[in-house]
């Protein structure tokens, strides 16, 4: 079973439309906008599960912020927004990390962000950066209350992603 662990957005709808406005020839956007905390890949809930049960973190405000490429401007691969407060992401991430060190190896980095799109195929660069800076996404505020662990299942239309199991936090 594919799976990962993520926090959904309450209102995907300005991040949609927003990165609707990327699409051109090369240019993937995200239909599922949600906050990848790790992906783990091929696994079994079970052990998961009881590791994640015991991720101890406070629920926390946070809202959307800049939007940024990885790797760069030069050659972006991906297009996304980022997030704030980073800290209390990073915290939660690293909690995560550290519960399932024993199945899974640690992650070297961590950016939180949304995925607005991914550049799969020689797309026309410049053209893609004037729409980036054209780009306007309202900022969006949300309380991070729980996670999910989350199957992720492959199709010819994209992925679609199921709730394994709910997690709250304290």
């Amino acid at each position: 079973m594919r799976l990962f662990i993520a926090i959904a957005i309450p209102e995907t709808g300005p991040i949609t439309e927003g990165a609707n406005t990327l699409k051109i020839q090369g240019v993937s956007v995200n239909k599922n906008p949600h906050i990848t905390l790790k992906f783990l890949g091929e696994g079994e809930p079970e052990h998961i599960i009881g590791a994640l049960g015991k991720v101890k973190v406070k629920g926390f405000n946070a809202e959307t912020a800049e939007i940024g490429y990885f790797p760069g401007a030069n050659k972006p691969r991906v297009i996304w927004l980022g997030l704030e407060p980073k800290e209390q992401f990073l915290e939660l991430h690293k909690k995560i990390d550290i519960a399932l060190e024993s199945m899974f190896p640690k992650d070297k980095k961590f950016k939180p962000h949304i995925t607005l799109a991914r550049v799969a195929t020689p797309a026309d660069i410049k053209e893609l950066r004037d729409r980036i800076v054209l780009l306007q996404i309202p900022k969006i505020k949300f309380e991070v209350t729980k996670f999910y662990l989350m199957k992720s299942t492959l199709s010819p239309k994209g992925a679609v992603h199921e709730v394994v199991k709910e997690f709250g936090l304290d």
